[in-house]
């Protein structure tokens, strides 16, 4: 298995399954090429389990749970050769450190037993690579190419992150080391950060072995640990062998595997004292969010709550080790104000560390400040009224109020309706009204739903939705605009035509593109079922949401997946609790669009002389 087919079997190993369109489009290759990559990945794994394929998705079916770990464990980057492009990069490090000079392109290349032009895309790749280690390849005429670091502390990071696994056996450590670093590993109970302390030791030993000392000072770094005699020995080890006394940085460095997480190994009161500090971060993060964006949320209480995330984002990050990748970008997508937070705090915290970030750790961030944001909001809202007509009993109607509020999370109060004439006066407060026979309510566009589509969780769930867009465009809170696009050569022309002409309107800011710009650099905005949401920040005041529907009646082809809705989105600079509601019930209707085929059919067939209502016809 390579690394290619290692990263694929990650990709099934972390998601309960995976539609074909989103992975050709991460790994940018075709149909055909995917299900010969699924193909070749089955034969390697097959003892443990199978990839399989079931409308349009594929999913990961085990068949032995211990064989997947012990797979995964198992996996040995030294025993790929030299087809292997990540291989190559490794071994190009490798050479590059060891000569601390400028070695001759043709000369790795013979050594590779590859072409030039494979080389120079190998080298294409490392550049990208080394540009999160403050580091570059340098070129000079007749001399060759060069490795140099802005930082010297980046030097060990790269071998270690980069090249170790591929070139274990280069870097030996004696019994004496071995010995001391077991007797450190009796007091660490995850296996992970006893091998990454290991691996550690054995590069820098092999640095002092052939006369290097980086200097390993890593500023914004502050080593945690409670040095117990072990570690000491440990140190005092390593010394005798190199026959200089240890500094007190780079004792500091050698522990910073034990500093990346919440564990035993670290000193109560050095943790405290550090949250304390990082308070500073926090008021610089709640700083940098209201020059950008204004929202509701307890600074206090979210810092209680992510302080010990932030701690170790920071540490992570100066290290070069991004969190696992438990979340997706599906996150950012689906909750764009908490992503907007997150990427300004990523932002922030990247000039203030002077490091780069993964988008893995805006992940993160974002389930925090959307956490952050419902919990402020569910203080202040107050419950939705639903009337219900008929002869209803009122262990019926209980059951009723039951059943809602299992459909839609707010405070629901049921209203029982007696007197029929009512339901003709002018903007009742209901949201929904359920019946047992047909109404006339007038000019009122509540939605009326027969008590038996009650039990119709997720079509029940879409009229809601509705209901509350309507509200919310009426309200003015909200302006929706449907139309059917032209389309132009791709998508970002077709969207900035779009933008275009809502700037020329009033309706978004003449800023608001290049923020797209700037947000969809960070990542895709294509979700399934052909749809796209484009969205930023839109400093047009007055604060109102202002979303555009465009059907395309020929769709786009965008990285490989097909486009036929686009839905952009423009979120007001000031955003108070309730207008974070209505924000949250548009993308619940986005979101009912992609996931229901009658409503997304409805949409591509709009009638544009026709109310919103129609999206829920016949469903």
């Amino acid at each position: 298995m390579d690394n290619q087919d290692y990263r694929l079997l990650k990709r099934f190993i972390t998601r309960e399954s995976i539609s074909s369109a989103e992975l050709m489009a991460s790994e940018n290759i075709s149909q055909k090429t995917l299900q010969k990559r699924i193909a070749q990945l089955n034969e390697n794994i097959q003892a443990v389990g199978q990839i399989k394929a079931r409308h349009g998705r594929y999913y990961l079916q085990v068949s032995d749970y211990r064989g997947l770990s012990q797979l995964q464990a198992g996996y040995l980057r030294e025993s790929l050769d030299f087809n292997d492009s990540e291989k190559r990069q490794a071994y190009v490090i490798q050479q590059l450190v060891a000569a601390q000079d400028y070695v001759v392109q043709d000369d790795l290349a013979d050594a590779l037993m590859i072409s030039r032009s494979t080389l120079s895309k190998d080298l294409e790749k490392l550049r990208r690579t080394l540009r999160l280690y403050d580091a570059e390849i340098v070129a000079q005429s007749n001399h060759g190419i060069k490795l140099i670091f802005q930082q010297a502390y980046q030097l060990p990071l790269l071998l270690l992150n980069e090249t170790y696994d591929y070139f274990a056996t280069n870097y030996p450590l004696t019994s004496a080391v071995k010995q001391a670093l077991a007797a450190v590993k009796t007091g660490i109970t995850d296996q992970a950060v006893g091998t990454q302390l290991a691996k550690l030791v054995a590069v820098l030993s092999c640095l002092w072995q052939n006369g290097r000392r980086p200097e390993l000072k890593v500023a914004h770094y502050h080593n945690l640990v409670a040095l117990t005699p072990a570690w000491k020995q440990l140190f005092q080890v390593l010394a005798e062998q190199r026959h200089v006394v240890l500094t007190q940085v780079e004792v500091d460095f050698i522990c910073f595997p034990a500093n990346l997480k919440f564990s035993p190994l670290l000193d109560p009161k050095l943790v405290n004292r550090q949250l304390v500090e990082n308070q500073v971060l926090l008021h610089r993060i709640q700083h940098q969010i209201e020059l950008h964006l204004q929202v509701e949320l307890d600074y206090h209480e979210f810092y209680t709550q992510v302080k010990y995330h932030l701690l170790f984002l920071c540490y992570r990050s100066l290290f070069n080790l991004p969190a696992s990748e438990i979340f997706t970008n599906e996150i950012i997508k689906n909750y764009p104000v908490a992503a907007e937070l997150a990427l300004i705090t990523i932002s922030t915290l990247e000039q203030q560390l002077g490091t780069i970030i993964p988008t893995a750790e805006a992940n993160y961030l974002t389930v925090y400040f959307q956490l952050a944001l419902d919990d402020v909001q569910e203080q202040q809202h107050t419950a939705q009224q639903v009337a219900i007509v008929g002869n209803i009993g009122l262990g019926a109607r209980r059951f009723l109020q039951k059943q809602l509020a299992e459909v839609f999370a707010d405070q629901i109060r049921v209203v029982a309706v007696t007197d029929m004439t009512t339901l003709l006066q002018n903007d009742l407060p209901y949201l929904l009204i359920f019946s047992d026979r047909p109404l006339d309510i007038g000019s009122n566009r509540i939605p009326v739903i027969r008590i038996d589509d009650l039990f119709r969780t997720e079509e029940l769930a879409t009229k809601i939705t509705l209901s509350l867009v309507h509200r919310a465009i009426t309200a003015q809170d909200c302006q929706l605009q449907i139309s059917y696009l032209t389309p132009q050569a791709d998508y970002q022309a077709t969207v900035d035509q779009m933008i275009d002409q809502a700037t020329a309107k009033g309706d978004l800011a003449p800023s608001f593109k290049n923020r797209w710009h700037q947000r969809e650099a960070q990542g895709s905005s294509l979700f399934e079922n052909g749809v796209a949401l484009p969205h930023t920040i839109n400093e047009v005041i007055p604060a109102t949401i202002f979303l555009q529907i465009g059907i395309l009646p020929q769709p786009l082809t965008v990285n490989k997946r097909s486009v036929r809705l686009i839905f952009l989105l423009g979120i007001p600079q000031h955003l108070d609790q309730h207008m974070n509601r209505i924000l949250d019930i548009l993308y619940d209707f986005i979101f009912s669009v992609v996931r229901q085929e009658s409503v997304l059919q409805n949409l591509l067939h709009y009638r544009l002389d026709q109310p919103i209502e129609q999206l829920t016809e016949g469903i």
